[in-house]
């Protein structure tokens, strides 16, 4: 059994089938992402993601996976994409910390 993500640090924690992974933006980690994207920015990134680039999410899983083994999460997810989407949303978390829908909202009340 994997730990607990630790949030506070921007760790966000995914299940892909039977695997458990953490993923954390890492400064290192993101400088390895852009190389792996061909010098994508991260504008560019986040927009890739966004759309579900199969590439680019496969690439920031990897890039970003802390533990769990995430070349072996996403070679195993078979028939089809559905593990896209998910492994999408958590490195856009990852890389967003605090940016989920509503959250924005929620602190704006409370400000």
């Amino acid at each position: 059994m994997m730990r607990p993500a630790n949030k506070t640090r921007g760790e966000v924690a995914l299940k892909l089938g039977t695997h458990d992974l953490i993923l954390c933006a890492e400064m290192a980690r993101i400088e390895q992402l852009e190389e792996a994207t061909g010098g994508m920015n991260l504008v560019a990134l986040i927009a890739a993601l966004q759309g579900r680039k199969m590439s680019t999410v496969k690439a920031a899983l990897i890039c970003l996976c802390i533990e769990g083994d995430a070349e072996k999460a996403w070679s195993a997810q078979f028939p089809g994409v559905t593990h896209v989407i998910p492994a999408a949303e958590a490195v856009l978390a990852a890389l967003v910390p605090g940016d989920e829908p509503g959250e924005a909202d929620a602190g704006a009340e409370n400000g």
